[in-house]
């Protein structure tokens, strides 16, 4: 079990470390890997990983990626010009660009 258990969080540092690439240059967390990664960490769960060590292998991850934590990049994120808060009164498929079909 133990070996299961570190083959598991080795997965998880890389499933993290790429969405965080990702999120780093698109500036948008892929959709397709929220839900994976919440599955992900809840199997985790099962097989004896702890919340405390997940959590510290998120902060570590986000940490190598953006060089700051989370809370420093939320900060960072609401001081910024970027965040405008009229830009949640634009329709989610405006935001992402979709296209209705009539």
């Amino acid at each position: 079990m133990e070996d299961e258990k570190t083959a598991y969080l080795e997965y998880f540092k890389k499933l993290l470390r790429t969405s965080y690439l990702v999120l780093r240059e698109s500036k948008t967390f892929p959709k397709d890997k929220k839900r994976f990664i919440e599955g992900f960490m809840e199997a985790g769960r099962i097989i004896g990983a702890g919340f405390n060590e997940l959590k510290a292998i998120i902060d570590e991850e986000h940490f190598k990626v953006f060089e700051m934590s989370i809370e420093e990049r939320r900060k960072i994120f609401k001081e910024t010009a970027l965040f405008d808060e009229t830009y949640y009164d634009i329709p989610t498929w405006v935001r992402e660009g979709k296209k209705l079909e009539l």
